[in-house]
């Protein structure tokens, strides 16, 4: 009885040894493994997994034990996958046809391949997964689809060979541009097919030299169309190795230029044209490169009596230029320079060789630019206008000398008339004074005959400073203080409104205005304006004087509550014997010069005037003056 126990534990002892190696060797299999093995029950609970998998997924062993598969699987494959790893337990792959991916610790998914073995054990069927990261071969599947796609959708043609020249592929852009199907060409020779020509047969040699010695060659070459027409193309040549180094075909890329050269070859035809143009053209044309300051093109060896070499300096004719148009012109080439304009226009003098000013018309295009868009090259023409400019001033001349007679006359006709009335009320009084005896009606008419000559003397007086501020284009301008002149003129403007009853209110700045001005000539503008404010006013009628600053500049206003000016007159109120109001200006004796006078002795202060006016309820004049910094 002791012997049989003992030879039942020595059995049982033999059986778990034997056991014991067979799970070590699994083990080791399992270890080996190169994908990741999780072997789980029926229940789809892991049971097992190897080294890989853990480095696949980022757990550890205890962390994955004994946890359902799921686990490892994402959220939107969960509802494919119960029944999967049970159902027809035999080796297989799982998910054929489909894309698979497996979940990371990190949350990271990743793309799988699977095959799942059943393993019969004392417990029941385990089944054991292998899976593999197919990350690598899915990018490289992507490439290969990325190549192929691209090869298909580029516009130059891709075109394979043998090392014969046999053609193994021809892409769509192959087709569209020599007119070949790809099932016309493919097994046949690229030689016969394309026809490519070269320069000479030394050329060719050449090349391909060059392409046995590096294996690449590129360049511009003929080939022709299915129709037989000639193709100009830039090709590109490569020969394909193997893992080994051995050649195994040819690649080429090649690039339709065809209408490139055609266009080429009429810019060559058309600058010659223009080339032809330009030599015997009577202006001066010139190429300026901006960067090395010289001409790289000129028409004309010579020009105005200038050499090329004085053309060519770095300041060119700039020395030259007149120097009232030499800042007009240099701010036209900062502008051209500076990109503001890609074109110009511009006209100026420029003394010649010998000493004389010539009117020059320049005109200037920017040919090339910097990457950062500037001008590099500018295309100049200079055009001698000297005679037109000498008849040009000789047509404005004879324009002002006809404006001056046109204006002599008017002003001859209309101030006539000024002259003539009281010079006939004078004469009829003076008639009238031989027949009067009674010495009251006698005194009436030397009244009425003295008011006529001081009309008549005014008159004068203002012809005569018109005349004289025509002939005067500056005035002596010292500081002045304009609330001090102002407020002098409000007192005299009260004496003399008050005796028509116009009233008179004067407001001065609170700032200093002080302005550079002829103190008499500005006083006489005043009185002009003032003149107006009481002649056109209402009886009881206000007249209001202000002054104040505005930005940099002194400001006077003169407003009245007069009858105002008709918008229709506005614009020529200041015109000398205009007078907006006739009847009431001729019956008050005012000749229209008034505001004449006044605006032109504002204008010699480098100031301005404007008038602001509603019928019915008066208008306001206002002076600006510049203001002393």
């Amino acid at each position: 009885m002791d012997r049989t126990l003992i030879e039942m534990n020595q059995a049982l002892e033999a059986e778990i040894a034997q056991r014991k190696r067979a799970e070590d060797r699994f083990r080791a299999l399992l270890e080996s493994a190169p994908d990741a093995v999780i072997i789980v029950n029926a229940d789809g609970d892991i049971v097992l997994v190897n080294t890989q998998a853990v480095n696949f997924f980022g757990y550890t062993h205890s962390e994955l034990l004994g946890k359902p598969i799921e686990m490892l699987i994402p959220e939107p494959f969960h509802s494919r996958h119960p029944g999967q790893y049970t159902a027809e337990p035999h080796i297989r792959d799982m998910g054929a046809g489909s894309e698979l991916y497996a979940l990371r610790k990190d949350g990271s998914q990743f793309p799988v391949e699977i095959s799942l073995s059943p393993i019969e054990t004392e417990d029941g069927i385990l089944i054991a997964s292998a899976i593999r990261d197919i990350t690598a071969r899915k990018q490289q599947e992507r490439i290969l689809h990325f190549h192929a796609s691209l090869q298909e959708n580029v516009s130059d043609a891709v075109i394979a060979t043998d090392l014969e020249y046999r053609i193994q592929s021809w892409n769509r852009a192959a087709e569209n541009i020599y007119g070949w199907r790809a099932e016309e060409v493919i097994g046949r020779s690229a030689v016969d097919v394309l026809q490519t020509r070269h320069e000479s047969e030394q050329e060719r040699e050449r090349i391909v030299s060059e392409f046995l010695k590096h294996g690449h060659w590129s360049g511009e070459f003929l080939q022709h169309h299915k129709n037989g027409h000639e193709l100009y193309i830039l090709g590109s040549t490569t020969l394909f190795k193997d893992e080994k180094g051995m050649p195994f075909g040819v690649v080429s890329v090649n690039h339709d230029i065809t209408e490139r050269k055609k266009a080429e070859a009429a810019l060559r035809e058309s600058e010659k044209q223009l080339r032809l143009l330009a030599e015997n053209s009577p202006d001066m044309i010139y190429i300026l490169d901006l960067a090395q300051h010289r001409a790289t093109y000129m028409n004309r060896p010579e020009f105005l009596g200038y050499s090329q070499s004085d053309i060519e300096g770095s300041n060119s004719l700039l020395s030259a230029v007149h120097p009232d148009d030499k800042e007009r012109l240099f701010a036209h080439w900062r502008d051209i320079i500076g990109g503001l304009r890609g074109r110009g226009l511009i006209e100026y003098r420029l003394q010649d060789k010998y000493g004389q000013w010539q009117w020059i018309k320049s005109r200037e295009t920017t040919l090339a630019a910097t990457p950062d868009g500037q001008p590099k090259e500018i295309l100049v023409t200079l055009t001698i206008i000297t005679e037109r400019k000498q008849a040009e001033q000789q047509a404005l001349e004879l324009r002002k000398e006809q404006e001056r007679v046109k204006i002599l006359s008017d002003f001859v006709r209309n101030i006539s008339h000024d002259f003539r009335t009281p010079l006939a009320s004078i004469s009829t009084g003076l008639y009238l004074l031989s027949k009067i005896t009674d010495p009251e009606k006698r005194g009436q008419r030397l009244d009425e005959a003295d008011g006529q000559v001081k009309r008549l003397t005014r008159l004068l007086d203002r012809l005569l400073t018109m005349v004289r501020l025509d002939s005067q284009t500056v005035v002596t301008l010292q500081p002045l203080d304009i609330n001090r002149l102002i407020a002098d003129f409000c007192a005299e403007l009260v004496i003399e409104s008050k005796a028509v009853g116009i009233s008179v209110r004067c407001s001065l700045s609170e700032s200093n205005l002080m302005v550079q001005a002829d103190a008499e000539e500005l006083q006489l503008a005043m009185a002009e304006l003032g003149q107006n404010a009481i002649r056109f006013n209402q009886a009881n009628g206000t007249i209001t004087i202000r002054t104040r600053q505005q930005d940099h500049q002194a400001v006077i206003e003169v407003s009245d509550t007069g009858m105002g000016i008709p918008s229709a007159d506005l614009p020529h109120i200041f015109d000398r014997l205009y007078r907006a109001d006739k009847a009431r200006s001729a019956e008050e004796g005012g000749a229209g010069l008034g505001l004449s006078i006044a605006k032109r002795i504002i204008e010699l202060h480098h100031g301005h005037i404007t008038v602001e006016s509603v019928v019915g309820k008066g208008s306001t004049f206002t002076v600006f003056l510049r203001l002393i910094h």
